[in-house]
């Protein structure tokens, strides 16, 4: 396709690169960057019409604002020599990744974001000419990729045709979509780089989890549980002496003897005393057992002892016999005057008042 103006300072290299940068713009400068740059829309948006039109398309699908907001990047051919060397664009190779869901051959669905073909087109007067040959073998270098891991977006009849004499893609897998991808396009795919990225899914839109996202823990126990997995102190010690004793299958594998039965744990026989604290079928505490009767004998011989006692028993001036609700009444009423004839002295001075 040949312009009124000279494409060649537009358009510096044989197989020129445009992305949104438009880089190839910057050299210019400033009093003549806005008609170099209204003249390389110009040849975008032309290239893009009649692409559209030789697919039977209703839209054109390259433009210069589409490809200043996208990430897309466009190969532009052109012979230098054409048009009284001002130059001709030849033909025109779109390239981007799109986001698909893509169906292998048995059926699965993958989430992928592969390398797409998104518009091919090579000018009329200028086809049969190895000219689009020379384009995409050039982008395949750029791109590194293989034409089997391209997915290709409405290709025409002549694309078609295209792939298949050239690199022999001919089987196509069936899609939901209008893109196209061949037999072998998930075989020996690249990881990680330029030419794939995606990852398989189960379901539409549903991609799967990450391998190393975090596992979820498992839920904590209750404090009830926590409780429960303690063990009481009355636990403790028969499992410790479980621990330390073998069990009786195990004694008979190593060869011991079986143990002897242990006697019962005895009683302290009593002789007297203070009868047992906790009886009525109630066990006592091993310390009341052994302290408590043998304090309470001594008290009671002490009493004893102090009751015998006639120096004791004057002292108080009761009887020990008497219990102490008698020695109470017997405090509560009152004493007797004590007789004058006991008294020292009182006898002479009675004798002497009779007489007068």
């Amino acid at each position: 396709m040949e312009f009124a103006f000279n494409l060649n300072p537009l358009l510096p290299d044989e197989i020129t690169i445009i992305d949104s940068s438009f880089s190839n713009l910057q050299k210019f400068q400033r009093s003549s960057y806005d008609s170099h740059r209204s003249n390389l829309m110009q040849v975008i948006d032309n290239m893009g019409i009649a692409s559209g039109k030789a697919q039977a398309l209703p839209n054109a699908i390259t433009s210069f604002k589409r490809l200043q907001y996208s990430d897309h990047r466009l190969y532009v051919l052109k012979d230098a020599f054409a048009n009284n060397m001002q130059g001709a664009v030849v033909g025109i190779l779109k390239m981007g990744r799109k986001k698909l869901f893509v169906y292998d051959m048995l059926g699965k669905q993958h989430e992928m974001e592969p390398l797409c073909v998104l518009d091919f087109y090579v000018h009329e007067s200028r086809q049969r000419h190895g000219y689009g040959k020379v384009l995409f073998e050039y982008m395949l270098q750029q791109e590194q990729v293989e034409p089997v891991h391209l997915a290709i977006d409405r290709p025409s009849p002549k694309f078609a045709g295209f792939l298949k004499k050239h690199y022999g893609l001919k089987d196509c897998i069936p899609q939901m979509n209008n893109f196209v991808v061949f037999h072998g396009f998930f075989r020996d795919r690249p990881e990680s780089g330029a030419a794939a990225r995606g990852r398989s899914g189960g379901r539409l839109g549903r991609p799967p989890a990450h391998p190393q996202s975090p596992t979820k823990r498992p839920p904590s126990a209750t404090l009830g549980d926590r409780k429960s997995l303690l063990p009481t102190p009355r636990q403790a010690p028969s499992s410790a002496r479980r621990q330390q004793q073998p069990s009786s299958a195990g004694r008979h594998s190593a060869g011991l003897p079986p143990p002897s039965p242990q006697p019962p744990p005895q009683q302290p026989q009593r002789t007297g005393g203070t009868p047992p604290v906790g009886g009525g079928g109630h066990s006592a505490s091993p310390y009341r057992q052994e302290i408590l009767p043998s304090d309470a004998e001594l008290m009671e011989a002490a009493f004893a002892a102090r009751r015998a006692s006639p120096q004791h028993a004057g002292s108080l001036g009761r009887s020990p016999s008497l219990s102490r609700q008698q020695q109470r009444q017997q405090r509560q009423s009152p004493t007797e005057p004590v007789g004058l004839g006991v008294l020292p002295g009182l006898a002479s001075y009675q004798h002497q008042q009779q007489q007068q």
